[in-house]
């Protein structure tokens, strides 16, 4: 069975299989309790959904940041010459002490 809806040309009229159905132009002067638990469902998904996008975007950034510092630690630890690992070094130290909660700014 089509379940899909036709929009008319006048905007008026929607056809939802073989019914004629009247379409909203204006949001009515109450919401019954049908439709407050239809908003609240709709309104949870989309919170559900925000929630776990961030959940997975942070752990995306943790994990990369993660890589990299693994990575630079290793760098600092086999770099072959000692003013190449002085200077590695000291980049990685201002960078450590600029990642405490005194030196944030938000």
């Amino acid at each position: 069975m089509d379940r899909q809806m036709n929009m008319g040309t006048s905007g008026q009229q929607a056809q939802l299989g073989n019914v004629t159905v009247g379409v909203m132009t204006s949001p009515p002067d109450i919401i019954t309790d049908k439709d407050l638990s239809y908003l609240k469902d709709a309104l949870s998904w989309e919170l559900l959904a925000m929630k776990k996008c961030s959940h997975w975007a942070l752990n995306d950034i943790l994990s990369t940041q993660k890589y990299l510092t693994d990575n630079y630690n290793i760098f600092v630890r086999e770099a072959s010459h000692e003013k190449l690992h002085q200077t590695v070094m000291g980049v990685f130290t201002r960078t450590n002490n600029c990642n405490r909660p005194a030196c944030l700014v938000f």
